[in-house]
């Protein structure tokens, strides 16, 4: 059974090599390098699905290629990033 270890890396290799990261930060307007969020959700023990998201501004489309998930609210939290001196 492979595990989130692996498996996640790997997705966000493939998400990096077939352009939706660079997509992903076009539409949103932010630097081609920027880091994207990551979610782990739909966990049940067993399997996990897992997706790298940002939260989407109000009537802003994405195109079909893309997955929209609403979060409802009190069921999601976040964490601050490191800051980076560059």
């Amino acid at each position: 059974m492979k595990t989130a270890f692996s498996e996640v890396p790997q997705f966000r290799g493939e998400c990096d090599d077939d352009g939706s990261v660079d997509l992903m930060n076009e539409i949103l307007g932010r630097f081609g390098d920027t880091v994207l969020h990551a979610a782990l959700y739909d966990h049940t023990g067993e399997s996990f699905k897992y997706m790298i998201c940002y939260n989407l501004p109000k009537g802003l489309e994405i195109p079909e290629r893309f997955t929209k998930l609403s979060v409802p609210a009190l069921t999601w939290a976040i964490f601050p990033e490191p800051q980076c001196d560059l």
